[in-house]
């Protein structure tokens, strides 16, 4: 999606654009047909690299959405998502269906006699959830991070993994599944040892202000209403297609994906992924980045003062 929306951004300045992919636009976030599933000339069953939401703390991407036309929506491609209803995480070994990445048990499932049963006597008897006190510390960890200031996030918490953060190394497997593994794959697919405690947390507290209404695009959770490729990435093509966009196959390499543009008036400017060196010029850098909270989110100068007087919490502790 990156190289889309570099092309998109630059086309609407005035760019002629072309995108290089290995494979077809829209990398691992475009649709893929399910082999042996297209019988008597019809298409393939749409398949997904994974599950793929839209939190309503992203703003970029449904900028994006609105300014590609789609057929009988006002607001074009955004128009195409949909709030989820609920969430459910599966968990194994006969453990009733959970939330909040597994940790919890979902409270529906009280409402059948299995799932009662399973509540009572995996969760409560035979204590297989995250024991109090290691979710007391999670709480207060993430206490910690919500009430640092920028330079501290940026000159410590850069620098330092979710996993040490969290001390999930010395916590129960139950705690390094939900609250290491599960918080980090399942929010930015990354790897608790790799990823920083800046990144997890600030997804976290995005996730906090979107749950509280501060600063949403939308619903917390919202799917599109259609395979990728239909409700997103095809009308995407098409419009940068009218706006001069250019794209092109290429064999796998060590950068595999590279866009460039050409302007009379702003001159040239290529974009790499994939290990190269090269950024993209001028404002199309910033398709480059990953999805941020919503905009204008104050910072702290101080620490507990800032965070009360931020979320309106009457707590003074």
């Amino acid at each position: 999606m990156g190289g889309l929306a570099a092309a998109h951004e630059l086309a609407e300045r005035g760019f002629n654009v072309t995108v290089y992919e290995r494979e077809a636009l829209g990398g691992k976030a475009r649709s893929i047909g399910v082999p042996g599933t297209a019988e008597d000339g019809r298409r393939a069953l749409p398949g997904e690299h994974g599950f793929r939401f839209f939190p309503g703390f992203y703003h970029h991407v449904p900028d994006t959405m609105r300014r590609i036309p789609y057929p009988g929506n006002p607001n074009g491609v955004w128009d195409n998502l949909v709030a989820t209803s609920e969430q459910k995480a599966s968990r194994t070994n006969g453990r009733a269906e959970g939330q909040l990445f597994g940790a919890i048990p979902d409270p529906q499932e009280a409402f059948t006699v299995d799932g009662l049963r399973r509540i009572l006597v995996e969760e409560i008897v035979k204590h297989r959830g995250i024991p109090p006190h290691e979710a007391e510390y999670f709480a207060e960890r993430l206490l910690v991070f919500f009430t640092s200031c920028e330079e501290r996030r940026f000159g410590e918490w850069e620098y330092e993994s979710w996993w040490d953060f969290i001390s999930a190394e010395r916590m129960s497997a139950e705690y390094r599944k939900c609250l290491g593994r599960g918080v980090t794959t399942e929010l930015v697919a990354s790897k608790p040892t790799v990823a920083s405690t800046r990144t997890i947390g600030h997804m976290g507290e995005a996730i906090l202000m979107n749950l509280m209404g501060r600063g949403n695009d939308g619903e917390f959770d919202r799917v599109l209403n259609a395979p990728t490729n239909e409700a997103w990435i095809r009308p995407w093509v098409r419009l940068l297609r009218k706006l001069g966009f250019a794209s092109k196959s290429v064999r796998r390499s060590r950068s595999s994906r590279c866009a460039t543009a050409e302007s009379p008036r702003r001159g040239y400017a290529t974009a790499r992924g994939e290990g190269g060196g090269s950024r993209p010029t001028g404002s199309s850098a910033r398709c480059r980045s990953s999805e941020r909270a919503a905009s204008g989110q104050p910072t702290c100068s101080t620490s507990i003062p800032a965070w009360r007087r931020w979320t309106g919490c009457p707590w003074t502790g």
